[in-house]
Parts: structure tokens; sequence; C-alpha cells
């Protein structure tokens, strides 16, 4: 695809290489989507088990542009802002389930699983092999954490971050520009239900990203992230990361010295400056209770954020509003 620099000078831009480095903006997205041909927006790869015979890297390209094309025909067939009726799908079922066989010659079962504000979701089988298929649809409610690009890109960030025992399988997907009704996105089928849970971490527990939703338990089923919407980044780079990680730990498992050390080690670093205002702000919103802070925390995690808390206003010049 090509992309529009600042410069004004286009950029070849490969978007699964682009989706796995990070998690993009609402805008960065937008700016791609509508820099990219519709016959370059479908992101991912079949299953290896529908290639059936299949062996030359031609005739897997063939069959997956032309599975592409259905499971779009299919997502722009059921797109209705309107909650349909399931057995108004039944026809667009029928359709895809069709043409499954005939390109992948394996035979397919489907069904209306149910929807959300942004998608609805079918329960496909092939082979034995549940995947789910979100379509996407327009909603009443504004967001741009969620929808037919947004999702697509948290899917394949996620899918390279995290293990395959905290997330769905990403399989493939069509990215979807504002005025497009063939958005969809086809992951692994986790069988369960989505229960609210007090999914709380410990006190200095270090996370990659913030999910949001699925930190209450809403979009995970069995322990697997199943939605892709409303992921953000807690940090912007991997090396903030890993600066408040280890200080975290440090901390949590009240070697001091540790944390000290840390400290000098890394505090003329420019990403340092992310990873202290992190543990900084962490610390602010706890010490506003002084009962969760005098009860999960020890004297000496007490006197070291303290004096924390000080070395960062200090370094960075931060201004506290009384």
């Amino acid at each position: 695809m090509t992309k529009i620099s600042a410069t004004g000078q286009r950029a070849t831009v490969n978007m699964m290489r682009l989706f796995k480095r990070r998690l993009l903006s609402a805008e960065e997205l937008k700016a791609i989507v509508k820099s990219t041909p519709q016959e370059e927006r479908y992101l991912g790869h079949l299953p290896t088990d529908w290639f059936g015979k299949r062996k030359t890297n031609e005739e897997i390209s063939e069959l997956t542009q032309k599975v592409f094309a259905s499971f779009s025909r299919f997502a722009t067939g059921v797109y209705s802002k309107i909650n349909m009726s399931p057995v108004l799908y039944e026809s667009f079922i029928k359709y895809l389930r069709a043409d499954i066989r005939q390109l992948t010659k394996h035979r397919a079962s489907m069904e209306y699983v149910g929807r959300g504000l942004f998608g609805k979701v079918f329960k496909l089988k092939v082979k034995g092999k549940e995947y789910a298929l979100k379509v996407f649809h327009m909603s009443d409610r504004e967001s741009d954490l969620h929808g037919k690009s947004k999702e697509i890109a948290n899917a394949i960030a996620y899918n390279h971050a995290k293990s395959r025992r905290r997330r769905a399988d990403f399989y493939f997907g069509k990215i979807a520009g504002e005025n497009d009704m063939d958005g969809f996105i086809l992951t692994e089928f986790v069988p369960g239900e989505m229960v609210e849970k007090n999914l709380a971490p410990r006190r200095y527990e270090y996370r990659r990203y913030s999910t949001n939703d699925a930190y209450k338990g809403y979009n995970t089923i069995n322990g697997k992230l199943v939605d892709f919407g409303d992921i953000s980044d807690v940090f912007t780079n991997k090396m903030s990361a890993s600066i408040a990680k280890q200080l975290l730990w440090a901390i949590q498992a009240r070697d001091y010295k540790k944390a000290y050390s840390l400290i000098l080690k890394y505090e003329n670093l420019p990403e340092y400056r992310e990873a202290a205002k992190n543990i900084f702000d962490r610390y602010q919103a706890i010490r506003m209770n002084k009962k969760v802070l005098r009860t999960e925390h020890t004297v000496g995690q007490r006197k070291f954020l303290e004096y924390f808390s000080n070395h960062y206003i200090k370094k960075f010049k931060i201004k506290i509003e009384s």
C-alpha cells in the first residue's frame, strides 16, 4: 500500500508489519485506510487446513483471494445498522457455506451467535474447527477504540505481543473505511460466556497493555481476550515499559536497594520519564485513600514511594496543584 508522508511523498507501507509493531491511533488508521486500495485491505492468512492439496504459492494466493472476496460479499450482505432478524441472515449464510465448500473442498456449518454495538458475530465450523466471524456494522455510538479498522489492527498487534493462552487467534479480515460495508474479522472461537469477574491486578502488577473492558471481564472468555476493541498502550515504547516493570517488581519484592540502583541506572535515559510518571501516578491515586495505603503497603514501601514521588517532582520539575 502507499501512504502520504509528512513531506508529501509516497512511501510503501506493509500494514501487517506496521500493525505488529504497535497500536495505532484512530487518526493514523483513517489516514492509512484512506490511502490504501480496496484490494490491499485484506490482512492475515487462511487457516492452513483450508489449503487442501494446494502447495504452490500461486495456488494458495489464488485460493486466498477468492475466499477473502467471498467473506467480503457476505459482510456486505448482512451489513445493517438495524438488528435484523436472524432468519434474514440464512440466505447469506447459505451462499458463504457453498463458497467455502467449492473453494476449499470442505463442508462448513455456520450459525448466528449475537450482536453488539459495533458488529454481529457468527460461529463458523470447518473441518471440525470453530471460528468466530465478526461483521462490523454502523453504530449509534461513536468510538475511536472499536470498529472495522481499530479492532483488526488491535488484533494483529495483540496476537503478535501475547501468547495464545492470553488471546484468541487472529486469522484474517478486511480493514474498512468509514463508508465501507464489508469490514470483517475471523478469529478463533472460544467457547464459554463472558462473565463479569474481579480481575483487579496486584498493587504493583506490571501490564504492557490496558484492555479496559477485558479488565472488567467482559471481553474475555476462559482467560482469553476475544474482543479486540478498547485496547490501548500503557507505555508508548518497550524501553519505558521495561524500566517500569523492573522498578515495580523491585518495590513489590521490597528490594529497595535494587530499586535505588535502577533509578541511578536509568534516570538519564529519555524513556525513564514515562516509566517514572507511571509509578508516580499509581502512587498518587493510592495515597488519596489512607486506609488502602496503610493496609496494602508496608512502612518501607510507603517511605520508598514518598521518596520516589519527591524525586520525580524534582527531577522533571513537576508542578503539583494544591
